[in-house]
């Protein structure tokens, strides 16, 4: 699948204390990065998407949407895009979701001349205009890929039902992470629960939550905010600070 792999004196050999979590990031010594790329003639190395984006086509051939997000920025007007896969009734459409102040007819245009670039699995088949003036962005500026295709999700399902689409505000999933990167359920942990003592969140696991904070609802949170007093009550009200 063209993931790219380092080992060298640059990469660290093993999560300290966490065999499971190493097993599962490194391959014969080699460290999994989640990067996708190719090598050119003269073996450059080119970093063409991230593998957790990867798309897959009815066919079942795989789709990385940075190839066609990185074509539709060539053309005047597109300030940035988002291709996705969206569902409704058990069918697949693969979906440009656009930043443009662009017509519909010059999106149109733009689509068309896109597709005769690419592969016939890679063909855009819908596109979204984007309502608002920018993406959903993480502090860094990182566009919140989940974020906007869940409301393209909502306005393609709308559309497709002939329904007027009143995208739904935005439900917290603080605790959903926290379960996660804790490997508890949901149900184990109440706004009293301590981080640290009760769910057992050591300094790595405690970076971890914070970069799935920041990458999944925007909220950054430093890490040493979060200490061996703070419980989940009080991180719903760093992050919603």
């Amino acid at each position: 699948n063209n993931e790219i792999l380092l080992a060298g004196d640059n990469v660290f050999v093993q999560y300290f204390n966490d065999p499971e979590t190493t097993k599962k990031v490194f391959v014969d010594g080699f460290f999994r990065t989640g990067d996708i790329g190719r090598l050119d003639e003269q073996d450059y190395l080119f970093i063409t998407g991230r593998q957790k984006n990867m798309l897959l086509s009815d066919s079942g051939l795989n789709i990385y949407p940075e190839d066609i997000e990185s074509l539709l920025s060539d053309y005047h007007g597109i300030t940035d895009s988002i291709v996705c896969m969206l569902h409704n009734d058990g069918a697949n459409t693969l979906t440009a979701v656009i930043l443009s102040k662009n017509s519909k007819q010059e999106i149109a245009d733009i689509i068309e001349k896109v597709n005769s670039r690419l592969a016939s699995h890679q063909v855009i088949q819908n596109y979204i205009l984007w309502p608002n003036e920018d993406f959903p962005r993480t502090p860094t500026r990182k566009i919140r890929r989940n974020v906007v295709v869940e409301q393209a999700n909502e306005t393609f399902a709308a559309k497709q039902d002939g329904q007027t689409h009143k995208p739904q505000e935005e439900i917290s999933k603080t605790l959903s992470i926290v379960s996660s990167v804790a490997g508890v359920s949901p149900e184990e942990i109440s706004k009293k629960s301590n981080l640290v003592s009760d769910l057992k969140l050591d300094s790595l696991k405690r970076l971890e939550l914070v970069s799935k904070m920041e990458e999944e609802l925007g909220a950054y949170v430093n890490e040493a905010d979060i200490n061996s007093t703070t419980t989940f009550e009080e991180l719903e009200l760093l992050v919603k600070s």
